[in-house]
């Protein structure tokens, strides 16, 4: 259930982040799309790749990656970790 919560802050967080520039759009609305796109488990010790797919992100800026909570991230960029 743990990891549930941390998959979940960390989709939230990506929402976030993509709402606070979507009032920065020349008009296109951004968009984001997460994969896994459903709520994954991930047990202690394992890892989760998760996949940022941004469309009309005019600037290339893509995504800022948060965690909140247990565990850590790694090889972030702008559409992945």
């Amino acid at each position: 259930m743990r990891e549930c919560k941390v998959v979940l802050a960390l989709m939230l967080a990506v929402f976030v982040c993509a709402s606070m520039w979507t009032g920065c759009s020349s008009g296109s609305n951004l968009s984001i799309t997460l994969t896994p796109s459903v709520t994954t488990s991930v047990n202690p010790g394992s890892s989760l790749a998760i996949t940022a797919s941004v469309t009309n992100d005019s600037s290339s800026k893509g995504v800022t990656w948060t965690l909140t909570g247990p565990g850590t991230l790694t090889s972030q960029t702008i559409t992945s970790v």
